[in-house]
């Protein structure tokens, strides 16, 4: 089984992985792009690197035809645009993002950014209808061993997803942000 581990950047995905990567093989979406050759320059604009996640998408959609010999997670926050047969979701309440990214030191316009992208459900928007399981965790006030470790069991048991009916909705708090 490949899983997708996506989220608004700051919600814990590269903290969850790293303990995650004591039961399953760990993919970090950006070194897989880049040895691919998916990985563009640095954006002055974004202050990051572009991933080309159409041509990555297809490429594995070709490669990994078959399952892995382990179950294998992706990490990033554009894996689940990849061939995943589920896609975990980290969320985390807009107030406690905007937290964590101003001690990454990212300047406003990004901060902003990532904080509005989470309120309006992040990757959720993003979900088609091919049937992938998406499941929903929240992490403002849990620590990444107790996320890791709800992950696991819900990996272990074959959970079926999240209603799109039933995700966070940070909507209320917007007027606060």
């Amino acid at each position: 089984m490949r899983i997708g581990l996506t989220g608004t950047p700051g919600v814990g995905k590269t903290t969850v992985a790293s303990i995650l990567s004591e039961h399953f093989t760990i993919i970090d979406l950006v070194e897989l792009a880049e040895e691919r050759g998916f990985l563009g320059p640095t954006s002055a604009e974004f202050e990051a690197r572009e991933v080309d996640i159409e041509a990555l998408s297809s490429a594995l959609a070709h490669e990994w035809n078959g399952p892995p010999e382990k179950i294998t997670i992706i990490e990033g926050h554009l894996s689940h645009y990849l061939p995943c047969d589920m896609v975990i979701v980290l969320r985390c309440e807009p107030k406690t993002l905007r937290s964590r990214l101003s001690k990454r030191n990212y300047p406003d316009w990004k901060i902003t950014d990532n904080v509005e992208w989470e309120l309006m459900g992040g990757p959720w928007n993003e979900s088609d209808s091919s049937g992938t399981p998406w499941i929903e965790f929240d992490t403002t006030d849990e620590i990444a061993s107790k996320i890791s470790d709800r992950i696991i069991k819900t990996i272990e048991r074959g959970a079926k997803g999240t209603e799109s009916s039933s995700v966070l909705d940070w909507a209320e708090e917007f007027g606060d942000l």
